[in-house]
């Protein structure tokens, strides 16, 4: 995983053209993670996709996610659920920047 600087924090999976253009703009942005539990019954992959597709729904300008912990349910002897502890990272927007999501 590359990291990429954005001011004085680090921030996974940043890109490039998401830095300051040089017209104007500030580069003073603030950033939010947190942290939620994905479940599937079939894969750490479909909790995962879950988990980011579920706070998805109400979470605006979302630009990065890391599975923190893996764990899972066990039920007679077998695998029941999957379960993924997810970090996900997202802008916090201005007034007018919330008007324009």
């Amino acid at each position: 995983m590359r990291l990429r600087s954005a001011g004085s924090i680090i921030l996974p999976g940043r890109r490039a053209d998401a830095r300051n253009s040089g017209k104007g703009e500030s580069m003073s942005k603030t950033y939010k993670v947190i942290e939620i539990i994905g479940t599937s019954p079939k894969s750490f992959a479909e909790a995962t996709k879950s988990a980011v597709e579920e706070a998805g729904k109400s979470i605006k300008a979302m630009g990065w996610f890391e599975v923190d912990k893996l764990g899972g349910r066990i039920d007679n002897g077998t695998v029941s659920e999957f379960q993924v502890k997810v970090k996900i990272g997202f802008k916090l927007l201005s007034p007018e920047e919330l008007k324009k999501a």
